[in-house]
């Protein structure tokens, strides 16, 4: 199943529903949320006003926005590691007491602690574990950081998780009738083809990255779906990674590092 994602067609429907509108809402709610959290709201009150009354109006008004009632609240019922756990390891009957070190080298209480926060404030979030300078880490990722490709039969279940840049510059702007005026990339970039005659967008889309991480597969590619280096991202020149009877070609820029395990390296954090 998994062997979906060396398709070059089906890594641009991927792009291609990455950039459609509606998923491009769900992120601004994610970023606006993010924002608000990070008490820089101000601009989404003076928003809100600009939709009921006249512009003019609105500008000679005074806004006071200090209250955050979203930072407090999350931060209220996020009852969940406000006080350091205990956690005692076991392998069989033996203690590894190794294992209480690494978590604390890792800062797990810290990250879990934001993560229960976050989660509080948009109702889903996800953890990445990754090496960095030989040491294990882990970060928080928010729906706009990140997509999720489910399993065709089992859409309960990651097959992929893809993470790419969230272009707020762009679509973090309202109108007064409610509606985002941000162009999506979806719109700029409908047909996701490659012309006989060069696309003026071609450069455009050769500058974007997706990270495209599955049980056994993890690879860079662009915004043309191409596939390229994980040492300098320069481009790998296959369309497919599959030979002709559809088995997957055994490559070190698209197989992952836990190919042996079988597990993809985050954890989701959502409403059951």
């Amino acid at each position: 199943m998994e062997e979906k994602l060396l398709s070059h067609s089906f890594r641009k429907q991927i792009i291609k529903e990455i950039k459609s509108d509606e998923n491009i809402q769900r992120k601004i709610v994610s970023y606006k949320k993010m924002r608000m959290q990070q008490d820089d709201f101000w601009h989404y009150v003076k928003e809100e006003l600009e939709r009921k009354l006249q512009a003019k109006t609105v500008d000679e008004m005074h806004i006071f926005a200090n209250v955050n009632l979203q930072k407090r609240i999350s931060r209220s019922e996020a009852a969940i590691y406000k006080k350091n756990p205990e956690r005692i390891f076991y392998v069989g009957d033996t203690e590894i007491p190794e294992f209480k070190e690494l978590y604390k080298d890792i800062g797990v209480n810290t990250i879990l602690k934001k993560a229960n926060i976050a989660y509080k404030y948009l109702g889903q979030c996800a953890l990445q574990i990754f090496p960095q300078m030989g040491c294990l880490h882990v970060r928080l990722l928010l729906p706009h950081h990140y997509d999720v490709i489910p399993y065709p039969d089992n859409p309960e279940k990651a097959m992929a998780y893809v993470i790419s840049n969230f272009d707020n510059a762009i679509r973090d702007r309202v109108r007064k009738d409610g509606k985002y005026t941000g162009h999506s990339q979806g719109e700029q970039y409908r047909d996701l083809t490659n012309q006989n005659i060069g696309d003026a967008d071609d450069q455009i889309l050769a500058k974007e990255k997706y990270y495209v991480w599955s049980e056994s597969f993890n690879y860079v590619m662009n915004g043309k779906g191409e596939i390229l280096s994980k040492e300098d991202e320069s481009l790998v020149f296959k369309d497919d990674f599959l030979n002709e009877q559809g088995a997957p070609v055994l490559d070190d820029n698209i197989l992952s590092p836990l190919f042996e395990y079988n597990c993809l390296p985050f954890i989701d954090i959502a409403d059951d």
